[in-house]
Protein backbone atom coordinates (compact mmCIF):
# COMPACT_ATOMS: atom_id res chain seq x y z
CA UNK A 1 0.00 0.00 0.00
CA UNK A 2 2.83 2.39 0.67
CA UNK A 3 4.41 1.78 -2.51
CA UNK A 4 1.16 2.36 -4.27
CA UNK A 5 0.29 5.82 -2.47
CA UNK A 6 3.64 6.95 -2.88
CA UNK A 7 3.21 6.09 -6.82
CA UNK A 8 -0.05 7.98 -6.92
CA UNK A 9 1.50 11.08 -4.80
CA UNK A 10 4.05 11.70 -7.54
CA UNK A 11 2.24 11.01 -10.05
CA UNK A 12 -0.22 13.58 -8.52
CA UNK A 13 2.38 15.84 -8.37
CA UNK A 14 3.60 15.45 -11.80
CA UNK A 15 0.30 15.67 -13.15
CA UNK A 16 -0.13 18.97 -11.02
CA UNK A 17 3.18 20.33 -12.28
CA UNK A 18 2.52 20.34 -15.89
CA UNK A 19 -1.32 21.89 -15.13
CA UNK A 20 0.35 24.43 -13.08
CA UNK A 21 3.39 24.91 -16.43
CA UNK A 22 0.33 24.78 -18.95
CA UNK A 23 -1.59 27.34 -16.79
CA UNK A 24 1.60 30.06 -16.54
CA UNK A 25 2.33 29.53 -20.65
CA UNK A 26 -1.80 30.32 -21.25
CA UNK A 27 -1.61 33.39 -18.81
CA UNK A 28 1.56 34.84 -20.30
CA UNK A 29 -0.05 34.31 -23.73
CA UNK A 30 -3.14 36.36 -22.83
CA UNK A 31 -1.09 39.17 -21.03
CA UNK A 32 1.27 39.31 -24.38
CA UNK A 33 -2.13 39.05 -26.65
CA UNK A 34 -3.19 42.35 -24.07
CA UNK A 35 -0.17 44.01 -24.18
CA UNK A 36 -0.33 44.01 -27.99
CA UNK A 37 -3.74 44.87 -27.94
CA UNK A 38 -2.81 48.06 -26.04
CA UNK A 39 0.07 49.10 -27.89
CA UNK A 40 -2.31 49.13 -31.14
CA UNK A 41 -4.82 51.18 -29.48
CA UNK A 42 -2.07 53.50 -29.21
CA UNK A 43 -3.55 55.23 -26.32
CA UNK A 44 -2.52 59.15 -25.04
CA UNK A 45 -0.64 57.75 -21.73
CA UNK A 46 2.25 60.38 -22.11
CA UNK A 47 3.23 63.72 -23.89
CA UNK A 48 4.89 61.92 -26.58
CA UNK A 49 1.91 60.14 -27.81
CA UNK A 50 -0.17 63.32 -27.15
CA UNK A 51 2.05 65.62 -29.43
CA UNK A 52 2.75 62.46 -32.18
CA UNK A 53 -1.19 62.38 -32.48
CA UNK A 54 -1.73 65.99 -33.31
CA UNK A 55 1.32 65.86 -35.86
CA UNK A 56 -0.01 63.09 -37.67
CA UNK A 57 -3.80 64.83 -37.60
CA UNK A 58 -2.47 67.58 -39.33
CA UNK A 59 -0.99 65.42 -42.05
CA UNK A 60 -4.35 63.61 -42.07
CA UNK A 61 -6.15 66.22 -42.98
CA UNK A 62 -7.98 67.29 -45.81
CA UNK A 63 -5.92 70.67 -45.98
CA UNK A 64 -2.44 69.16 -45.84
CA UNK A 65 -2.44 68.29 -49.52
CA UNK A 66 -1.84 71.95 -49.82
CA UNK A 67 1.47 72.17 -47.80
CA UNK A 68 5.01 72.77 -49.94
CA UNK A 69 6.79 73.12 -46.67
CA UNK A 70 6.95 71.32 -43.39
CA UNK A 71 9.47 71.96 -40.38
CA UNK A 72 10.24 68.68 -38.37
CA UNK A 73 12.56 68.36 -35.49
CA UNK A 74 12.15 68.17 -31.69
CA UNK A 75 10.33 71.06 -29.26
CA UNK A 76 13.37 73.66 -29.77
CA UNK A 77 11.54 73.43 -33.15
CA UNK A 78 7.94 73.14 -31.95
CA UNK A 79 8.36 76.04 -30.17
CA UNK A 80 10.63 78.69 -32.21
CA UNK A 81 8.86 78.21 -35.95
CA UNK A 82 5.47 79.83 -36.33
CA UNK A 83 4.19 78.25 -39.62
CA UNK A 84 1.73 80.76 -40.52
CA UNK A 85 3.77 84.04 -39.76
CA UNK A 86 6.60 81.99 -42.01
CA UNK A 87 3.66 81.44 -44.66
CA UNK A 88 3.48 85.59 -44.46
CA UNK A 89 7.03 86.10 -45.05
CA UNK A 90 7.75 83.96 -48.11
CA UNK A 91 4.06 83.14 -49.24
CA UNK A 92 4.65 79.08 -48.80
CA UNK A 93 2.07 76.83 -47.29
CA UNK A 94 3.61 75.28 -44.28
CA UNK A 95 3.37 72.73 -41.60
CA UNK A 96 5.24 72.27 -38.01
CA UNK A 97 5.34 68.57 -37.41
CA UNK A 98 7.25 68.77 -34.44
CA UNK A 99 7.75 66.30 -32.06
CA UNK A 100 9.88 66.35 -28.75
CA UNK A 101 13.39 65.11 -28.46
CA UNK A 102 12.93 61.62 -27.26
CA UNK A 103 12.08 61.04 -30.63
CA UNK A 104 15.87 61.69 -32.42
CA UNK A 105 16.51 62.30 -35.84
CA UNK A 106 14.88 59.11 -36.98
CA UNK A 107 11.58 60.69 -35.27
CA UNK A 108 11.94 63.73 -37.73
CA UNK A 109 12.27 61.13 -40.59
CA UNK A 110 9.56 59.24 -39.22
CA UNK A 111 7.28 62.14 -39.86
CA UNK A 112 8.98 63.05 -43.22
CA UNK A 113 7.77 59.85 -44.93
CA UNK A 114 4.76 60.13 -43.33
CA UNK A 115 4.13 63.69 -45.34
CA UNK A 116 5.17 62.43 -48.03
CA UNK A 117 3.01 59.61 -48.36
CA UNK A 118 0.21 61.60 -48.30
CA UNK A 119 2.05 64.62 -49.85
CA UNK A 120 4.28 63.80 -53.29
CA UNK A 121 4.57 68.19 -53.56
CA UNK A 122 6.45 69.18 -50.71
CA UNK A 123 9.14 70.99 -51.70
CA UNK A 124 11.09 71.98 -48.78
CA UNK A 125 11.68 70.19 -45.45
CA UNK A 126 13.07 72.10 -42.61
CA UNK A 127 14.89 69.96 -40.07
CA UNK A 128 15.27 72.20 -36.61
CA UNK A 129 16.88 69.75 -33.25
CA UNK A 130 18.25 71.33 -30.42
CA UNK A 131 21.87 71.27 -30.01
CA UNK A 132 22.48 68.56 -27.27
CA UNK A 133 20.71 65.96 -29.64
CA UNK A 134 23.62 64.90 -30.71
CA UNK A 135 24.92 63.45 -27.55
CA UNK A 136 21.59 61.27 -27.45
CA UNK A 137 21.22 57.50 -27.78
CA UNK A 138 20.17 55.98 -30.96
CA UNK A 139 15.74 55.96 -30.80
CA UNK A 140 14.80 53.13 -32.03
CA UNK A 141 11.51 53.48 -30.53
CA UNK A 142 10.82 56.19 -33.03
CA UNK A 143 11.16 53.63 -35.90
CA UNK A 144 9.17 51.24 -34.18
CA UNK A 145 6.22 53.63 -33.64
CA UNK A 146 6.70 55.77 -37.20
CA UNK A 147 8.14 53.72 -39.27
CA UNK A 148 6.23 50.82 -41.82
CA UNK A 149 7.17 47.44 -40.35
CA UNK A 150 8.79 46.48 -43.99
CA UNK A 151 11.18 49.73 -42.92
CA UNK A 152 11.49 48.49 -39.89
CA UNK A 153 12.96 45.26 -40.23
CA UNK A 154 15.60 47.17 -43.09
CA UNK A 155 16.99 48.68 -39.54
CA UNK A 156 16.16 46.76 -36.25
CA UNK A 157 16.67 43.06 -35.18
CA UNK A 158 13.39 40.84 -35.16
CA UNK A 159 13.77 40.71 -31.27
CA UNK A 160 13.53 44.08 -30.85
CA UNK A 161 10.31 44.26 -33.31
CA UNK A 162 8.63 41.76 -31.74
CA UNK A 163 9.59 42.71 -28.18
CA UNK A 164 7.97 46.06 -28.40
CA UNK A 165 4.99 45.16 -29.81
CA UNK A 166 4.64 42.70 -27.22
CA UNK A 167 6.03 43.86 -24.00
CA UNK A 168 4.28 43.39 -21.21
CA UNK A 169 5.25 46.63 -19.47
CA UNK A 170 2.56 48.34 -21.59
CA UNK A 171 -0.20 46.93 -18.89
CA UNK A 172 1.82 48.35 -16.64
CA UNK A 173 2.36 51.78 -18.15
CA UNK A 174 -1.52 51.55 -18.61
CA UNK A 175 -2.46 51.00 -15.19
CA UNK A 176 -0.04 54.08 -13.82
CA UNK A 177 -2.03 56.50 -16.50
CA UNK A 178 -5.12 54.93 -15.19
CA UNK A 179 -4.73 54.81 -11.93
CA UNK A 180 -2.32 57.87 -10.85
CA UNK A 181 -4.33 60.10 -12.89
CA UNK A 182 -1.44 61.62 -14.72
CA UNK A 183 -1.74 64.81 -15.98
CA UNK A 184 -0.96 64.77 -19.34
CA UNK A 185 0.45 68.53 -21.51
CA UNK A 186 -2.63 69.91 -23.72
CA UNK A 187 -1.95 71.25 -27.10
CA UNK A 188 -1.85 75.16 -27.30
CA UNK A 189 -3.62 75.38 -30.74
CA UNK A 190 -3.14 79.23 -30.97
CA UNK A 191 0.90 78.99 -30.46
CA UNK A 192 0.12 74.90 -32.30
CA UNK A 193 2.41 73.28 -29.88
CA UNK A 194 2.46 71.56 -26.32
CA UNK A 195 1.41 74.20 -23.90
CA UNK A 196 4.49 75.86 -21.96
CA UNK A 197 4.85 75.55 -18.05
CA UNK A 198 4.39 78.49 -15.81
CA UNK A 199 8.17 78.35 -14.69
CA UNK A 200 9.73 80.14 -16.97
CA UNK A 201 13.29 82.03 -17.41
CA UNK A 202 11.38 84.53 -18.98
CA UNK A 203 9.31 85.34 -16.00
CA UNK A 204 12.87 84.40 -13.44
CA UNK A 205 11.25 81.82 -12.40
CA UNK A 206 14.01 79.27 -13.61
CA UNK A 207 17.89 79.88 -13.38
CA UNK A 208 20.71 79.11 -15.65
CA UNK A 209 22.74 76.48 -13.46
CA UNK A 210 25.97 75.57 -13.44
CA UNK A 211 25.56 72.17 -15.28
CA UNK A 212 23.25 73.86 -17.84
CA UNK A 213 26.84 75.67 -19.28
CA UNK A 214 28.91 74.10 -22.40
CA UNK A 215 31.57 74.51 -24.53
CA UNK A 216 31.39 71.73 -27.09
CA UNK A 217 29.00 68.60 -28.07
CA UNK A 218 29.35 65.17 -28.28
CA UNK A 219 28.04 63.18 -31.05
CA UNK A 220 27.09 59.78 -30.16
CA UNK A 221 27.15 56.27 -32.17
CA UNK A 222 24.00 56.17 -32.37
CA UNK A 223 23.00 59.71 -33.62
CA UNK A 224 25.95 59.31 -36.05
CA UNK A 225 23.63 56.75 -37.71
CA UNK A 226 20.69 58.47 -37.79
CA UNK A 227 22.03 61.05 -39.13
CA UNK A 228 23.09 59.03 -42.28
CA UNK A 229 19.55 57.41 -42.53
CA UNK A 230 18.52 60.58 -42.72
CA UNK A 231 20.96 62.10 -44.90
CA UNK A 232 21.00 59.05 -47.42
CA UNK A 233 16.84 59.00 -47.34
CA UNK A 234 16.79 63.18 -48.24
CA UNK A 235 19.53 62.00 -50.88
CA UNK A 236 17.70 59.07 -52.61
CA UNK A 237 14.62 60.87 -52.42
CA UNK A 238 16.21 64.23 -54.06
CA UNK A 239 14.85 66.42 -51.28
CA UNK A 240 15.36 69.64 -50.16
CA UNK A 241 16.57 69.08 -46.94
CA UNK A 242 17.47 71.96 -44.81
CA UNK A 243 19.26 71.54 -41.03
CA UNK A 244 19.59 73.92 -38.34
CA UNK A 245 20.41 74.30 -34.53
CA UNK A 246 17.42 74.83 -32.20
CA UNK A 247 17.94 77.69 -30.35
CA UNK A 248 19.62 78.20 -26.65
CA UNK A 249 19.37 80.69 -23.67
CA UNK A 250 22.62 83.10 -23.95
CA UNK A 251 24.23 82.44 -20.90
CA UNK A 252 24.64 78.64 -21.67
CA UNK A 253 27.27 79.41 -24.05
CA UNK A 254 30.59 80.32 -22.69
CA UNK A 255 32.62 80.17 -25.66
CA UNK A 256 30.39 80.35 -28.88
CA UNK A 257 33.54 80.72 -31.49
CA UNK A 258 34.94 77.15 -29.68
CA UNK A 259 31.23 75.65 -29.91
CA UNK A 260 30.85 76.57 -33.70
CA UNK A 261 34.00 75.30 -34.42
CA UNK A 262 33.12 72.40 -32.71
CA UNK A 263 30.28 71.92 -34.79
CA UNK A 264 31.83 72.42 -37.95
CA UNK A 265 34.37 69.26 -37.09
CA UNK A 266 32.45 66.97 -35.95
CA UNK A 267 28.68 67.88 -37.21
CA UNK A 268 28.91 69.73 -40.17
CA UNK A 269 31.15 66.86 -42.15
CA UNK A 270 28.92 64.23 -41.35
CA UNK A 271 26.24 66.43 -43.36
CA UNK A 272 26.88 64.41 -47.07
CA UNK A 273 23.54 65.67 -49.20
CA UNK A 274 21.97 68.15 -46.53
CA UNK A 275 22.49 71.60 -46.63
CA UNK A 276 23.88 71.71 -42.58
CA UNK A 277 23.64 75.54 -41.29
CA UNK A 278 25.93 75.42 -37.59
CA UNK A 279 24.85 78.60 -37.00
CA UNK A 280 23.55 79.15 -33.46
CA UNK A 281 20.37 81.41 -31.90
CA UNK A 282 21.27 83.00 -28.50
CA UNK A 283 18.76 84.55 -27.02
CA UNK A 284 18.61 86.56 -23.91
CA UNK A 285 16.52 85.10 -21.20
CA UNK A 286 13.27 86.90 -21.00
CA UNK A 287 12.71 85.29 -24.61
CA UNK A 288 13.44 81.75 -23.22
CA UNK A 289 10.19 79.95 -22.54
CA UNK A 290 9.98 77.09 -19.68
CA UNK A 291 13.26 75.43 -21.41
CA UNK A 292 16.66 76.42 -22.39
CA UNK A 293 15.88 75.49 -25.93
CA UNK A 294 12.38 77.04 -25.62
CA UNK A 295 11.55 80.23 -26.99
CA UNK A 296 8.91 81.73 -25.11
CA UNK A 297 5.70 81.87 -27.11
CA UNK A 298 5.92 85.81 -27.09
CA UNK A 299 8.96 85.92 -29.61
CA UNK A 300 8.05 82.74 -31.58
CA UNK A 301 7.87 85.34 -34.44
CA UNK A 302 11.33 86.76 -33.96
CA UNK A 303 12.81 83.11 -34.08
CA UNK A 304 11.03 82.28 -37.15
CA UNK A 305 12.21 85.90 -38.60
CA UNK A 306 15.76 84.71 -37.78
CA UNK A 307 15.09 81.37 -39.23
CA UNK A 308 13.88 82.20 -42.30
CA UNK A 309 16.54 85.32 -42.59
CA UNK A 310 19.54 82.59 -42.72
CA UNK A 311 17.83 79.89 -45.13
CA UNK A 312 15.29 82.64 -47.20
CA UNK A 313 17.72 81.82 -50.09
CA UNK A 314 17.98 77.67 -49.86
CA UNK A 315 13.94 77.18 -49.85
CA UNK A 316 12.41 75.95 -53.41
CA UNK A 317 9.09 78.30 -54.37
Amino acid sequence: MSFLNSYISIFNYKRKSKLFVKLISITIFILLIFSYILHILDFRITDNDVIKKYQLSKIDSKEFSDINTIFVGDSSSGNSLNSLYFDNLTGLKSQNLSLTGSWGLVGSLGMIKKALEKNKNIKNIIIVQTLDIWKRDFSKESILELFEINQQFQILDINSIIGYNFNLKEIKWHLSHFFRFIKLHKIDFEHDYIYQKEKKYSNSMLQVKEKDIFDDISISKGKIIELEILDDYCKNNSLNCIFMNGPIHNKTIKNPKSLLSYLSSKVKKRFKYIKYYKNIFSYEGFKIGDSLDHIDIKYKNESTLDYFNLIKNDLIY
